[in-house]
């Protein structure tokens, strides 16, 4: 179950981690934003299998006992667009991504579409949980979650993927890295209706921040 150990992608955080930290900046955010607490229902029930939800809006907090940083990102899917926006803390500078069906753009040059692809790395977890069998179910962050386990493999890296039972979305995954580093992520669901942000949201000329009221640990 490679897929799950490679939750990082999903979770757009390997780049944050393991290239650079972030330097200070801020832009004001627009107003009219999604708002938190209504979830869209999975494309398929648990009995038929797992299926990633369309239109998607999650938030994503990592947190690790090695690096003294702590990585925000909130990511918007609508078909083959998407929106990625993620802000490291402290230093609180946020790198804005964009694909819109055709062209891909980012605030940072040094970032590529393959790293921050939110869609098809969410794609291919799910292909994955497809193939595999929950250990246990337990509550993480106050769902009731079916939980998977990969590894560990051959250098001790192992990881715990806890999925929501009603939303079949990823709740938390904890991590152990080959170096032995423990990595925590927590996803949360948000609305996603992009009605109110969907004429500039997917907008590859519009690279300013405008979900900075996510944006908080």
């Amino acid at each position: 179950m490679r897929n799950l150990l490679l939750l990082i992608v999903l979770c757009l955080a390997a780049y944050w981690l393991y290239e650079r930290y972030l330097n200070p900046g801020s832009v004001p955010a627009p107003e009219g934003m999604p708002t938190p607490g209504q979830q869209p229902s999975p494309s398929k029930s648990a009995s038929s299998g797992f299926a990633m939800p369309d239109p998607v809006a999650w938030k994503v907090i990592e947190r690790s006992d090695r690096w003294n940083v702590e990585i925000v990102i909130v990511a918007l899917v609508d078909g083959t667009r998407w929106r990625v926006e993620a802000r490291s803390f402290p230093s609180g500078r946020t790198i804005v991504s964009i694909f819109d069906g055709s062209r891909f753009v980012s605030s940072d040059p040094a970032v590529t579409a393959a790293k921050v692809d939110p869609s098809t790395q969410l794609r291919s977890v799910y292909q994955e949980l497809n193939t595999e069998k929950p250990v246990a179910i337990d509550v993480r962050d106050g769902c009731s979650c079916w939980e998977f386990i990969d590894g560990p493999d051959a250098n001790g890296a192992k990881g715990e993927l806890w999925i929501d039972r009603q939303t079949h979305f990823p709740v938390l995954l904890v991590e152990w890295l080959y170096n032995g580093a423990r990595v925590e992520e927590h996803c949360r669901m948000l609305k996603s209706d992009f009605s109110i942000l969907g004429l500039t949201c997917f907008d590859t000329g519009n690279t300013a921040p405008m979900l900075d009221p996510f944006l908080t640990p």
